[in-house]
């Protein structure tokens, strides 16, 4: 899949960013090179530039660098990756202090479609739709362990992890997003929790049905965002047809995460994400659907563990901090 451009600014022009003395301001939400680049509010980062040309005549003496402003006061945020110039282009995530944050600005990058797989996804994918998607993430800490193992040490950027960073400081006020998944009602319920944005809440059953019909009215609604939770297999088909009609729109899966969101605002306490037990957590509040995905389908992935590398490697592109990034293959 073709990654989207943006036009760099010309000379002299700087790309619209957050005042660093006024840590509250918003990211303008027009501005998709500022998203794209991941900037964060609070946040400095460096302006864009075009290298100047030469002049004829005589060389004027080089000029003092510009110091850029220090923020008025300190931050504990992330500070900016370095900028890149193409849309859906991650720079230097294996440096990245945060990868969850990268991992944000990844997702938010106009025309990017980005996935998360685990153990149990992995066994019910849609490789096809796979090859075709931009970046794929580890959601999941047992797919995370064995790929460390094999060599290829990746975070865990889970949705429920990097969807609340992109929404909350990436996008910017007012963000056209759009819900897609879960039974009817869910979506809008989880729509409720998303106060600073502008969205659109389609379910995962006669919605959907009707959408894939006819796209008109989400393309007519034009999203910045359009997150999917419509489970393994079936949200990657989707992702793929929405970037059809929508190749400017940054898409993501979610599985289970507008179900989640819808009932809570926050499903996972902190302490069951320092302690690694969101599997526990998920077998508590729903053991008939998912005691058998955390036992049977986790020794069934283990013993198959090796044809799922290969498959993965297969896939090409680079393994970074944030995941399997197949733009530019």
């Amino acid at each position: 899949m073709t990654s989207i451009a943006l036009p760099v600014p010309g000379p002299g022009t700087t790309v619209p960013q957050t005042s660093p003395s006024s840590p509250s301001s918003p990211v303008p939400s027009s501005s998709r090179s500022a998203r794209c680049t991941g900037r964060l509010r609070k946040v400095p980062a460096a302006v864009l530039r075009r290298p100047a040309r030469r002049a004829e005549g005589p060389a004027e003496p080089p000029r003092a660098p510009e110091a850029f402003p220090e923020p008025a006061e300190p931050t504990q945020e992330p500070e900016a990756l370095p900028v890149g110039q193409e849309a859906g282009r991650t720079v230097a995530t294996e440096t990245a202090r945060d990868p969850l944050v990268a991992m944000a600005r990844s997702v938010a990058c106009p025309g990017t479609v980005t996935t998360w797989l685990n153990h149990w996804s992995v066994q019910h994918a849609d490789w096809r739709s796979l090859e075709r998607l931009d970046v794929v993430g580890v959601d999941g800490t047992l797919l995370q362990l064995a790929l460390a193992v094999s060599g290829r040490r990746l975070a865990r950027t889970s949705a429920d992890l990097v969807l609340p960073t992109v929404l909350s400081q990436v996008l910017g006020p007012g963000a056209r997003v759009a819900l897609i998944g879960g039974r009817p009602g869910v979506a809008q319920a989880a729509a409720q929790r998303l106060s600073s944005t502008t969205v659109v809440a389609i379910d995962g059953f006669e919605d959907l049905a009707a959408l894939r019909a006819d796209p008109s009215c989400l393309v007519d609604f034009a999203p910045e965002l359009v997150v999917l939770g419509l489970g393994a297999g079936l949200q990657d088909e989707v992702a793929v047809e929405l970037h059809e009609v929508l190749p400017r729109a940054a898409i993501c899966t979610a599985g289970g995460w507008i179900d989640q969101l819808a009932a809570s605002e926050q499903y996972f306490p902190d302490w069951v994400h320092r302690m690694r037990l969101g599997w526990a957590w998920r077998i508590a509040h729903e053991p008939r659907r998912l005691l058998g995905r955390y036992t049977v389908d986790a020794v069934r992935f283990l013993a198959g563990f090796p044809s799922i590398v290969r498959r993965l490697d297969s896939l090409g592109g680079r393994c970074t901090t944030i995941g399997f990034d197949l733009r530019g293959r």
